[in-house]
């Protein structure tokens, strides 16, 4: 982990957890106390740099910092490209990523404003969650089931992997207890459209939406 993302951790375990102390926190993040603010010299050796690489961003959104590099080197500075890489990503001088409209899949007649759940177990909605643990950054999935009528929350299964075997023994767990719903509604996920998964819901007469 580089000196600017543990300072960033510092900031924000010292804002959850005020009650610790200081020399704590650097010896859990492995940090030194007088690395805790960035050199003054660092910050100050980098403005003119920094200045530079605004204004050519504007003027060239689409350039990347490897770009940007070549650029300031026709301007008579001395940086390195890892420099101005640190730069682009420290402030947000990335390129903007291209925004791919995407055609809507499904059914008209199954959407949530036209086939609304008329009452209990008549419409399940699932999707997946996805989150990380903090201490290794690992992921996590989490599987959510709601009923449709009373938006009650009817089940939320954590784990480091669900894959469709797994939601389909969640899944039977909720019928036992719940009962067996008249449609649930997804989107088109690999886990929710895999043939196992279809089939268990065929032979329960469940009408997938």
């Amino acid at each position: 982990m580089s000196p600017i993302r543990r300072r960033e951790v510092f900031a924000t375990v010292q804002e959850l957890h005020p009650a610790v102390s200081t020399r704590r926190i650097c010896r859990l993040i492995g940090l030194s106390r007088n690395a805790i603010k960035a050199p003054e010299g660092l910050i100050v050796k980098d403005k003119p740099l920094l200045a530079a690489l605004t204004k050519l961003a504007a003027q060239r959104p689409r350039s990347g910092y490897r770009m940007l590099h070549s650029l300031v080197l026709r301007e008579g500075f001395t940086a390195g490209r890892d420099r101005v890489q640190r730069l682009c990503r420290k402030h947000g001088l990335r390129v903007p990523r291209r925004i791919k409209r995407r055609r809507a899949i499904g059914i008209a007649a199954n959407a949530v404003h036209v086939l609304r759940a008329t009452g209990i177990n008549d419409v399940w909605t699932w999707d997946f969650v996805a989150d990380q643990t903090f201490n290794d950054g690992r992921s996590l999935r989490v599987l959510t089931v709601v009923d449709g009528y009373t938006r009650r929350p009817l089940l939320t299964h954590v784990a480091r992997r669900i894959n469709s075997a797994e939601v389909i023994r969640q899944v039977t767990k909720l019928f036992d207890v719940y009962g067996v719903p008249r449609h649930i509604r997804s989107d088109n996920g690999p886990e929710f459209i895999a043939k196992a998964l279809r089939a268990f819901l065929a032979d329960r007469s469940v009408k997938t939406l």
